[in-house]
């Protein structure tokens, strides 16, 4: 971003700082579509090369916090869906589903989380 912004500054196109850069960075250069973004924002008097603070979701989403809500919002109901607690703690349905089965440990059996080691116990029981 340092050298977009110093060669926009410079007044180079957008194009020639994309090739400029592929010369020195091959693969590893940003689109030509980034390139022309940035430049953009910087010919309209950004400064910064840093990104700019967002809203939305946390980023660790599996934080002990996030991890002990979903636990206690399943013991009161084993029939919650994953896109029930993401809406209910504002995560996404992946990070519901990963916290239930590999921080829980939990399983969805009849339509009922359920701990996966009870059902390992049942299967084998059966056997």
């Amino acid at each position: 971003r340092s050298v977009i912004k110093f060669l926009t500054k410079e007044g180079t196109s957008p194009s020639e700082i994309h090739k400029r850069l592929q010369a020195v960075y091959g693969t590893d250069a940003p689109s030509f579509s980034t390139v022309k973004a940035w430049a953009r924002q910087f010919r309209f008097g950004k400064e910064t090369v840093a990104d700019e603070p967002r809203t939305g979701r946390p980023a660790d989403a599996t934080s002990d916090e996030i991890v002990e809500r979903v636990s206690d919002l399943i013991a009161e109901n084993d029939r919650l869906t994953k896109n029930q607690l993401a809406e209910m703690l504002n995560i996404s349905p992946g990070s519901a589903l990963r916290i239930l089965r590999d921080s829980l440990g939990m399983v969805k059996v009849g339509g009922r989380w359920v701990s996966s080691t009870r059902e390992a116990a049942k299967a084998s029981d059966s056997d």
